[in-house]
C-alpha cells in the first residue's frame, strides 16, 4: 500500500513537470523524500536533475544529488538481497556522478567525479572525451574557472545551427560561476560574460517554460513558475550593483520584472480557468480581432501552433489599452499590428490580416483594464465565427466562456449585449451594454445601442422577440461596430 502511494505522487510528479508545473513538481517530490526516506535515491536525483538540466540552479542540484549520494553510501544493506535492486541504483549513481562533474569547483574535483561515473557505467563516453578536453586545458596552464566557464558552449550556442537546446545545463554553469565568484576568482570581465550568459539562457528557459504551459493548460499559471522569476532577478541585481551600467543585464532584468508584472494578471484564481477546455481541430479557421481591431485569421495546424501564435503576438492580441492612447500612439500600434503578423506569414504560419479594416479613432474602445487570457481571445473569436452563420444562441455561450475567462474584456461584454438585444432579451442585454459604454463612454455606437435599448425596456413590459438580423439594437453581422464582417475580398492575404 505504501509502495502505491509512493507511484501516485511520482506519476502525478511526472505529470505537473509534463505541463510545466515546476513549484508543484517540486513540492510532490519533496513529500515523497520526506514521506518515503527508502526512495531517497530516486526523488533526490530526479530533484537535481529537475534543477540542473530544465530551471539552470546547478547550486541546489548539487544538494539534492549529494544527498542521493550520501544515503547511496550509508544504506548498503538496503538492497544486497535484491541485485536487481542493485543495479538500478548503481544506474541512478553513475547519472548523479556524471552530473556532478558539470558542477565541480576544482581539477580535482571534476577528476574525481569522472572517476566514479566511469567505474559504474565505463560506457560513458561522451564524459571520456569531454575529460579528454579538460585535461588538455589544464595542460595548457588554464585555470579552472576558465574551462568551466567554456564548458558551457557544449550545450547551447549563438549559432542556431550549433546550438544544442540545452540551456539548463549551460545556465546552471552560469550560476554556479556567479554564486562562487568569490571563491573561484572570477575576474570582472568574467564575471559579465556570466551574467549576460544566464540572463540569455534564463530568458530561454521562460519562454520554453510559458510555452510548455500554453500548449499543456492553455494558459499560464505564474504561481508554479514565480520562483524562478524571483531568484533569476535577485541574482542578475547583485551583477548590477558591481556593474550598474550594463545594458544587455539591465535589459533582462527589466524583461524579467515585466513578465512578472504581466503575468500576475494571469490570475490562477480567475473564474473559468478551472474547466475543460475544447480542442481547436487542425485547419480550423480562428477569425479574431487585433487591440487595434484589426480582423486577423489564423489557421493552424494544430492547437499547439494556435497558442504560439498567440503567445507570441500576445502584444497585440493580450495586452489591452488600459487608457485611451494618443493618435500618433494609436497610429503606431496600427503599423506595429500589421508588421508583427507579416513576420509570422513569412516564416510560414497560415495568418493574414485585414489592413484596411483596421479601427479609425472614432471607433476606438478599451479592451479592458487587464491582460486577456489565451482562451478568451480564442472564445470571442469563436464566438464571432457563430454570428456570421447567425447561430445567435451558440454564439451567446462563446462569448460568455470568453467573459469567464477574463471578466473585463470589454470586446465580449458588448458581444453579448448584442446577442441579448437579437433575441429580444433586452432586460439581460441592457446590464451588458452600460458595461460596455463604461469602457469608453465617447463612443456614439455604443451610446446609440444603449438608447434604444433602454427605451425597449421602457415599453411597458412589451418585449420583442427578435429573431432577425434587421430587427433590434445592434445587429452582430451588420451594424456592431466591434465585430468585423467577413469579407473576402478584403482580407488581405499577407
Amino acid at each position: 500500500m505504501q509502495n502505491s502511494n509512493f507511484q501516485d505522487i511520482i506519476v502525478k510528479a511526472s505529470d505537473y513537470r509534463r505541463k510545466g508545473q515546476y513549484q508543484s513538481t517540486i513540492d510532490s517530490y519533496k513529500w515523497a523524500l520526506k514521506k518515503f526516506p527508502e526512495h531517497t535515491i530516486f526523488c533526490a536525483y530526479n530533484l537535481g536533475a529537475l534543477y540542473q538540466t530544465e530551471l539552470g540552479y546547478g547550486d541546489i542540484a548539487l544538494e539534492y544529488y549529494l544527498k542521493a549520494i550520501d544515503w547511496y553510501h550509508q544504506n548498503p544493506d538496503s538492497r544486497k538481497d535484491d541485485p536487481g535492486a542493485q543495479k538500478e541504483l548503481d544506474v541512478i549513481i553513475a547519472a548523479t556522478y556524471e552530473n556532478m562533474t558539470l558542477l565541480s569547483s576544482s581539477y580535482e574535483e571534476f577528476y574525481d567525479w569522472a572517476e566514479k561515473t566511469l567505474a559504474l557505467n565505463p560506457g560513458a563516453n561522451n564524459l571520456r572525451d569531454n575529460k579528454k578536453k579538460i585535461e588538455i586545458n589544464e595542460k595548457s596552464g588554464n585555470p579552472w574557472k576558465q574551462t568551466y566557464f567554456e564548458t558551457s558552449n557544449i550545450f547551447w550556442n549563438t549559432d542556431p545551427n550549433k546550438d544544442k537546446g540545452l540551456y539548463g545545463f549551460g545556465a546552471s554553469i552560469y550560476r554556479m560561476l556567479l554564486i562562487n565568484r568569490k571563491k573561484l576568482r572570477v575576474d570582472r570581465q568574467q564575471y559579465e560574460f556570466c551574467a549576460n550568459g544566464y540572463g540569455a539562457l534564463m530568458q530561454l528557459i521562460f519562454a520554453k517554460i510559458l510555452n510548455t504551459q500554453n500548449n499543456a493548460i492553455g494558459k499560464i499559471q505564474l504561481s508554479e513558475i514565480e520562483f524562478i522569476l524571483d531568484d533569476v532577478i535577485a541574482l542578475l541585481s547583485q551583477y548590477q550593483k558591481i556593474n550598474p551600467n550594463d545594458v544587455r543585464v539591465n535589459k533582462a532584468v527589466e524583461i524579467f520584472k515585466e513578465q512578472k508584472q504581466k503575468y500576475s494578471d494571469y490570475s490562477d484564481n480567475k473564474p473559468g480557468n478551472s474547466v475543460n477546455h475544447e480542442t481547436i481541430t487542425p485547419g480550423r479557421r480562428i477569425i479574431g480581432e487585433t487591440k487595434c481591431h484589426y480582423q486577423i485569421v489564423i489557421v493552424p495546424k494544430n492547437q499547439n501552433e494556435l497558442f504560439e501564435i498567440i503567445n507570441e503576438l500576445s502584444g497585440i492580441l493580450l495586452e489591452p489599452f488600459i487608457y485611451e492612447p494618443q493618435p500618433n500612439q494609436y497610429q503606431t500600434e496600427l503599423q506595429n499590428e500589421f508588421i508583427q503578423v507579416r513576420q509570422l506569414y513569412a516564416r510560414g504560419k497560415n495568418i493574414s490580416i485585414n489592413q484596411n479594416q483596421g479601427s479609425s479613432k472614432s471607433t476606438y474602445c478599451l479592451i479592458g483594464d487587464k491582460p486577456l487570457t489565451a482562451w478568451a481571445w480564442i472564445y470571442n473569436a469563436l464566438g464571432m465565427e457563430q454570428t456570421f452563420i447567425n447561430n445567435v444562441d451558440l454564439a451567446t455561450d462563446y462569448f460568455n466562456k470568453a467573459l469567464n475567462e477574463s471578466p473585463g474584456y470589454s470586446f465580449a461584454i458588448y458581444n453579448i449585449a448584442t446577442c441579448l438585444a437579437i433575441k429580444g432579451q433586452y432586460n439581460e442585454a441592457l446590464n451588458y451594454y452600460e458595461k460596455a459604454y463604461r469602457y469608453y463612454p465617447s463612443d456614439t455606437d455604443i451610446y446609440g445601442e444603449l438608447i434604444e435599448c433602454r427605451k425597449e425596456v421602457q415599453r411597458d413590459g412589451n418585449i420583442r422577440n427578435h429573431n432577425s438580423s434587421n430587427s433590434g439594437p445592434g445587429c452582430l453581422v451588420s451594424i456592431a461596430p466591434f465585430i468585423l464582417i467577413i469579407t473576402l475580398i478584403l482580407v488581405l492575404i499577407l
